[in-house]
């Protein structure tokens, strides 16, 4: 009987240890649950691709995309469909994005964790046994999608509402507490990288 494919994990490794300035920008604003209390993975392999950043509990996956990947859209769009198909939905943006306008990156994120909540623990007494729920599309349009809470719209708005409260006060804090020094080194070095790859 012919061996299962190996995951990735080795190159996931070195992509970790060689991540770019935009991706280490954004990882000191995810790592350690500080983004609402959601907790992200970095560099995270799903079938034959790695993701840049990994949220299971949201099924979220945030992409950083530099200038080569303009030039293979077809590829990308590939990507994406195997990882929105394994039941993620897909976020990118631009490097400079994040290094330009981190505040707007992270509200967008938030804002699509609470547009598409999880899927519901199962009920009392199955103890994690049995299928799990079918998906279904919402009305976010980005693929399947598992169905939310039986509070209703209005709950929902408003545990949204509270988890972008929870998430600016996190990061006002966690920038406050940041080196400075750290980050505006990251932010040169990655102004520097786009200076040269428009001066070519």
């Amino acid at each position: 009987m012919p061996e299962a494919p190996r995951r990735p994990t080795k190159r996931a490794q070195h992509l970790r240890n060689n991540a770019t300035d935009a991706e280490r920008l954004l990882w000191l604003e995810l790592r350690q649950s500080r983004l609402g209390g959601y907790k992200f993975s970095r560099q995270i392999p799903i079938g034959p691709f790695i993701c840049d950043f990994v949220c299971r509990r949201a099924k979220l996956v945030v992409e950083l995309d530099g200038g080569q990947h303009s030039a293979n859209a077809t590829a990308d769009a590939a990507r994406t469909a195997f990882i929105e198909k394994s039941g993620y939905h897909v976020l990118r943006f631009w490097n400079n994005d994040v290094v330009a306008n981190m505040e707007g990156v992270l509200q967008t994120i938030m804002s699509e964790i609470a547009a598409c909540p999880p899927p519901n623990p199962l009920p009392a007494g199955e103890g994690g046994l049995g299928p799990s729920p079918q998906p279904f599309s919402m009305s976010c349009g980005r693929g399947p999608r598992f169905r939310p809470s039986s509070a209703g719209p209005s709950s929902c708005r408003k545990r949204g509402a509270s988890i972008r409260r929870r998430a600016r006060s996190i990061t006002r804090r966690r920038r406050a507490s940041t080196s400075m020094t750290k980050r505006h080194s990251i932010i040169a070095s990655a102004a520097a990288c786009m200076a040269m790859q428009y001066a070519g």
